[in-house]
């Protein structure tokens, strides 16, 4: 009998993992006349600083962060002759489509 609930503890905390690493962070990039920007650098770090990985926006001005679990991040974007914008996000067991992203003029 608890072998059983051995067993069973496991299969629910391998499940409970294999969700959570599933999450993702998608947006669209425009710039302040609501115009489509593609080719924005999008960076994806942890909260404390450490780099995950690079993206570029598609030709839709979007791009996509998959694979994430739950937790803080930071969203770092920049292209050339706009200003650069930070955003903070939380993933809480669900995916992340953020509002349009304006990116301002320098």
């Amino acid at each position: 009998m608890q072998i059983k609930h051995i067993l069973v503890f496991i299969f629910l905390a391998i499940a409970k993992y294999l969700t959570a690493q599933n999450l993702t962070i998608e947006g669209i990039i425009l710039d302040e006349n609501s115009s489509i920007l593609p080719g924005v650098q999008v960076d994806l770090f942890t909260s404390s600083i450490k780099h995950i990985r690079s993206e570029r926006s598609k030709l839709n001005g979007k791009f996509v962060f998959d694979n994430l679990s739950n937790g803080n991040y930071v969203i770092t974007i920049q292209f050339l002759g706009f200003k650069n914008d930070t955003i903070n996000v939380r993933l809480t067991d669900s995916n992340l489509v953020l509002e349009s992203i304006q990116l301002q003029i320098e």
